[in-house]
């Protein structure tokens, strides 16, 4: 507005204007305030529940390598972010001292994956795979002829292993789930591989490794006991 049109009244108006600002600026910054602190409040209720959860997250997977540890496999814990440590269904029941893993089955060679759980005590493992197998692939026709023939076998993949030359152990047919792990490493929970027969060649067996370690350790053994002076 130009100064030759104010008045009296122009200049009542700016100042009430400016007063009801001055009114308004201790409400807006106490409003503010209380608006930081509720969010700040909620904030360290988030954080906290999500502590109680990733602590009792670790209380439970620390259990179970305990309990793991005490049946002779070495279970290997993940940090809590990751996608594979989330997804671990596995737990340990203690009135029955029991453990159900979440067991991750992959068919090779299409490296189709589907995942149940199974008791450590369960045997015949073949059949329980087989029939979740069937479950989650009924309209896979090549999975089916596959299982209807018995054309494959089951692996579990030896720890700490080469990624450029894996070794695999086969379990038997009869075999629980609790002696199939007994002597292994696993991460998380048990990643079993059905191979078809014709694909074996590519999954060699691990046993050949320790067969071959114990005839070093043998050699050198040997060698050390013939330069052994008997006089000394």
């Amino acid at each position: 507005m130009p100064l030759c049109r104010m008045s009296d009244s122009t200049l009542r108006s700016d100042y009430f204007f400016i007063e009801e600002v001055l009114e308004i600026i201790p409400r807006a910054r106490k409003i503010s305030k209380l608006a930081e602190e509720k969010s700040t409040k909620t904030t360290a209720i988030t954080n906290k529940n999500n502590h109680r959860s990733n602590t009792a997250m670790d209380k439970k997977a620390r259990r179970l390598a305990n309990q793991a540890e005490r049946r002779g496999i070495t279970l290997q814990i993940m940090p809590s972010f990751l996608e594979r440590h989330k997804n671990n269904t596995s737990w340990y029941c203690g009135p029955r001292d029991l453990i159900t893993w979440k067991v991750e089955v992959i068919i090779m060679p299409t490296k189709k994956t589907f995942s149940f759980k199974l008791s450590e005590q369960e045997e015949a493992i073949f059949d329980c795979i087989s029939t979740h197998m069937v479950e989650f692939y009924r309209d896979d026709s090549d999975i089916r002829d596959m299982l209807l023939g018995s054309n494959y076998q089951l692996l579990i993949k030896r720890l700490p292993s080469s990624a450029k030359s894996p070794k695999y152990i086969r379990i038997e047919d009869n075999e629980c789930l609790k002696k199939v792990l007994e002597g292994l490493t696993i991460i998380e929970n048990p990643t079993i591989y059905c191979v078809p027969n014709e694909s074996l060649k590519e999954f060699p067996i691990g046993t050949e490794k320790i067969t071959e370690r114990t005839d070093i350790v043998i050699t050198e053994q040997a060698s050390i006991d013939t330069n052994t002076d008997p006089s000394n």
